[in-house]
C-alpha cells in the first residue's frame, strides 16, 4: 500500500471525529445564542412584566376580598353581639367557606409570583413590587 495513502487515511481518521465534535459544539452554541435571543426580547420582557403585575393585582385584590369579609363580619358581631340570627351565623358560615378558599388562592399566586421573580435576575426584575407574602392564617372572629 501506499505511504501517503495510509497517511491521509490516519490524518482522515483523527480529522473526521475532531470535525464531528467541533460541528455539534457549534451546533449547541447557535442554539443557546437562540434560547438567549428568545429570552431577552423586548416582547418576551414585557409579556413577563406584565405577567407579573397582573399577578400582583390578582393578590391585591384578593386581599381587598378578605378585608371586606373581615369588615362585614366584624360589623355583624359588633351589631349583634352574642345574640347573632340563625340566618346571620348561617351568613358567617358560608363565608368562613368563601374566606378559606379565597386565601388558598390568593397564598397560591402569591407562591407563584414568588418563584417565578426568583427565576430571573435581570434588571426589569427590580422594577416590579416587592414579594407578596402568604397568609398563614387569617384570624375573622
Amino acid at each position: 500500500m501506499n505511504r501517503t495513502a495510509i497517511k491521509w487515511g490516519f490524518i482522515a481518521a483523527i480529522a473526521l471525529p475532531v470535525l464531528w465534535v467541533g460541528a455539534n459544539a457549534l451546533g449547541w452554541l447557535g442554539q443557546a445564542a437562540t434560547v438567549v435571543r428568545e429570552e431577552v426580547a423586548p416582547r418576551t420582557i414585557l409579556d413577563r412584566y406584565q405577567w407579573f403585575i397582573e399577578q400582583w393585582h390578582a393578590i391585591e385584590e384578593q386581599d381587598a376580598t378578605l378585608m371586606a369579609y373581615k369588615d362585614a363580619r366584624e360589623a355583624a358581631r359588633t351589631e349583634y353581639g352574642t345574640d347573632i340570627p340563625m340566618d346571620v351565623r348561617r351568613e358567617l358560615a358560608q363565608q368562613s367557606a368563601e374566606i378559606r378558599g379565597i386565601l388558598a388562592n390568593r397564598n397560591r399566586l402569591a407562591a407563584e409570583y414568588r418563584a417565578a421573580i426568583q427565576k430571573i435576575n435581570y434588571q426589569p426584575a427590580t422594577m416590579l413590587p416587592h414579594f407578596p407574602e402568604t397568609v398563614p392564617n387569617l384570624t375573622l372572629k
